[in-house]
């Protein structure tokens, strides 16, 4: 899902301690609009006391949205994604990844003579 949020693909809204980034889905785009309209102060760094009815509410659905993500239920997943999530390109698998980073030092090595002023 992060590979295809691309530029404003994530937004803040209302987390379990203060406010959160999620990857910008139905669901978080709702709790957005409910984190202004029953949590509006978490956006200024003042955070509820979690006792209220709402701040309860909010709690229960990002509880919901982050169960969905596990169920792989995406229309009403919350996903954490920070601001660099927009800038993801590609999801290697692991051994893919490490092969790369391996044969990127090779290459840079390779060429650092290029560089060395005598």
């Amino acid at each position: 899902m992060s590979v295809k949020a691309q530029d404003r693909g994530t937004l803040v809204a209302r987390g379990m301690v203060g406010p959160a980034r999620w990857l910008k889905t139905p669901s978080s785009v709702e709790h957005q609009k409910n984190t202004l309209l029953k949590s509006p102060s978490i956006f200024l760094d003042t955070p509820d006391d979690y006792s209220t009815p709402a701040a309860q509410e909010l709690i229960t659905y990002e509880r919901k949205g982050i169960k969905a993500v596990f169920n792989g239920d995406r229309e009403n997943a919350l996903m954490a994604g920070g601001e660099c999530a927009q800038r993801v390109n590609d999801l290697p698998k692991g051994q893919d990844l490490v092969d790369r980073i391996i044969k990127e030092a090779k290459d840079i090595l390779k060429n650092a003579p290029k560089y060395v002023m005598d």
